[in-house]
């Protein structure tokens, strides 16, 4: 007795996914985001295998003390061998640029404040010092962060309102800020 199995062949278009791995040479870091084109393949096969299938990686690739935008030609995995894709290869764009320092001052806005008091805080800024990169460089300026204190942080004895920033451009490498914690005075409105 021999049995066949038959299933309906199916079409679909699922996403790729890179499955690489990367580190950058020294005052480097990725500018934007890595990019695959076509970012989705055209798959084919049974449709009970094809239904299992959400994304197609790529083979692995280390790349290693990356110092400028790289290009490369990288192949599908096959996930099953019943199923076919609509094309074999993908472009992956891992784009990379140097990066700088750069400093600003960012003033201090004290929220939930009852409308009786006024909080003064020592100092009223924060210096902010950030790692970007040199195509956006220009672009940071103060109005792009948000430094707070918070009047619900103040306790009986305690001199110091511990500072939040609660945004900042996505795009920078990183950031920190200074001084963490200010002192305060709370006066009556007038």
């Amino acid at each position: 007795t021999l049995f066949f199995e038959f299933a309906e062949k199916m079409t679909r278009r699922v996403p790729v996914k890179p499955n690489i791995t990367y580190d950058f040479a020294n005052q480097m870091m990725l500018k934007g985001d890595i990019r695959l084109e076509p970012d989705s393949v055209g798959i084919s096969g049974p449709g009970p295998v094809v239904d299992t299938i959400d994304v197609v990686p790529t083979t692995k690739h280390s790349f290693d003390e990356l110092n400028k935008t790289v290009q490369v030609s990288v192949r599908l995995k096959r996930t099953h061998h019943q199923v076919e894709f609509t094309r074999e290869r993908v472009r992956l764009t891992i784009p990379v640029e140097q990066y700088t320092e750069g400093e600003l001052q960012k003033q201090l806005v004290v929220e939930n404040v009852p409308d009786s008091l006024v909080v003064r805080t020592f100092p009223q800024s924060v210096t902010i010092t950030y790692l970007v990169g040199l195509s956006r460089y220009e672009q940071v300026i103060p109005e792009l962060f948000k430094a707070r204190v918070d009047y619900g942080d103040v306790e009986d004895g305690d001199q110091k309102l511990p500072v939040y920033i609660d945004q900042a451009p996505d795009y920078l490498k990183s950031y920190s800020y200074a001084p963490r914690e200010v002192e305060y005075i709370i006066e009556k409105q007038e």
